[in-house]
């Protein structure tokens, strides 16, 4: 090392070994400050034990060395013999790398956050002793290159690096494109190519079955071709738990079916990527029947799994489910039916739980249909069946057709008001969907019919528009007109 004897970073102008004060430290020894009175005290010329010169060695140390020799010690911390010595500990010297690790904590004189790597930086101006955080305070991502650095005016209010201002765009020396000079060696897309590249690589080798790396690293080249070299920089990895279970389970990629019976529909949508390289390569052809099936399942036994098993609801579910389940098989109903009629049913039981009962009675059906009369066809299994297996005096309510009408209209005379609003920058969108909802207000006509009237022609007629289904003309109002036909209707 060579030679700096390093003193604290702010000297008492006492000596550590006298109570004398403001005295001149003739020498500071691993940490210690001598005044010239103590130091011709402490220190008494002899011959150094290493090289044998003479030297002013601390007599209460007998091997202690003389500065020449210490100077050439290793680093106390990181053993280097090269480079300057920042720090004299008692365990010997310590390298300007590794003197951090000795000092005290002291207080940023810029933040006050404690650290042991104060400095000064000219370039602040204020000449306070600073953290690191504070010394880079002035430092920002540069919008150009993305490098952390110092950053300048361009003069044009952009703040850049020194780099990209100085040198502007220069070609990459991998690819030859055009980039910002701050980005170095090598473009964004060439960094993030090698970076793809690397992490496949490493990937890779995590397989024992070597078709399935070969797999793996084609599908990490088609990634980064199909949705960019960053993208596959990122995610590649999130796809390396998926091949490793196909590995486990089959050593092989397998057909769609058994890849949907173990992961499942969900677990297939979070390698949805993955998927779509097995379909482009062949490997795997996905079946959207299958897909739509085993998502019903899922939310079959999710719903089946609301009432927890040993309770009355979950038997009279679970019977019920496997009537509906004969059904399935027997090719009388479908998947798809099975979980609405079971969903049906699910909220009947969820109702009867809110009134504090094991099992629905009548007054919990009439009040479940009550408010929700839309659920009223598909609960109608599940009555049949508690009443016919379960021996429960339960009978649907009749509906109330008028409450519904009431209600639909409702609905409807929010969207025509919605419409009104818009009126004045309404496009022939808007206008189809005026005549369809206004045929279904004021004329009751089915949703079905009104939507393919309104695509046809309408004709202006006494102040709005005739609209003609098979032999029969309707006229309905037009929107700006339509505000008090609407309050006099409903």
């Amino acid at each position: 090392m060579t030679a700096r004897t390093a003193t604290r970073s702010e000297p008492r102008p006492d000596c550590d070994h006298c109570p004398r004060e403001g005295v001149e430290i003739a020498r500071v020894h691993r940490g210690q400050r001598y005044c010239r009175t103590c130091y011709a005290r402490v220190f008494k010329p002899r011959p150094c034990p290493r090289c044998g010169e003479t030297a002013r060695l601390p007599r209460h140390l007998p091997h202690a060395t003389c500065r020449k020799c210490e100077r050439s010690d290793p680093c106390v911390r990181c053993g280097r013999t090269t480079g300057e010595i920042g720090l004299q500990t008692p365990y010997g010297p310590a390298c300007r790398s590794c003197a951090p690790h000795f000092r005290e904590p002291e207080p940023c004189e810029a933040c006050g956050t404690p650290s042991k790597r104060l400095t000064r930086v000219r370039r602040l101006g204020h000449g306070l002793r600073v953290c690191e955080r504070c010394a880079r305070a002035d430092h920002a991502t540069c919008p150009l290159c993305r490098h952390h650095r110092l950053l300048v005016d361009n003069g044009h209010g952009l703040r850049i690096c020194r780099k990209c201002l100085d040198h502007g765009d220069v070609p990459c020396p991998k690819c030859g494109r055009p980039m910002p000079a701050g980005r170095g060696n090598q473009c964004s897309t060439c960094y993030y190519e090698a970076l793809a590249a690397k992490r496949t690589a490493i990937d890779g080798a995590a397989f024992r079955n070597e078709a399935l790396a070969e797999h793996f690293k084609a599908f990490g080249a088609w990634l980064a071709q199909t949705r960019g070299p960053k993208k596959a920089a990122h995610r590649i990895h999130h796809f390396l738990p998926f091949f490793l279970d196909i590995e486990r389970e089959w050593g092989a990629v397998p057909d769609y079916a058994r890849l949907l019976s173990h992961f499942g529909a969900a677990g297939l949508r979070k390698v949805l990527l993955a998927v779509r390289w097995m379909e482009e390569s062949g490997l795997a052809v996905p079946d959207a029947k299958a897909r739509e099936d085993d998502s019903d399942l899922r939310r079959i036994r999710a719903t089946l799994d609301r009432h927890p098993p040993g309770t009355q609801a979950r038997a009279l579910l679970a019977s019920y489910h496997r009537v509906l389940d004969d059904r399935r098989q027997s090719g009388r109903t479908s998947l798809r039916s099975v979980r609405l009629a079971l969903a049906a049913a699910t909220g009947l039981l969820d109702a009867a739980r809110e009134l504090d009962r094991s099992a629905p009675d009548q007054q919990t059906l009439d009040s479940y249909v009550a408010r929700t009369p839309g659920q009223r066809a598909a609960l109608s299994g599940f009555v049949v069946h508690l009443r016919n297996t379960h021996d429960m005096a339960l009978q649907l309510p009749p509906p109330d057709r008028q409450a519904a009408r009431r209600k639909r209209h409702r609905k409807l005379r929010e969207q025509m008001l919605d419409l009104m609003r818009t009126s004045d920058r309404a496009t022939a969108g808007d206008d189809q969907r005026w005549i369809a909802v206004a045929l279904r207000y004021f004329h009751d006509v089915p949703t079905k019919v009104a939507n393919q009237a309104a695509t046809r022609p309408a004709t202006e007629e006494k102040g709005g528009l005739s609209v003609r289904i098979r032999d029969q003309s309707y006229w309905i109002p037009l929107p700006r007109d339509s505000q008090a036909d609407t309050a006099t209707h409903g």
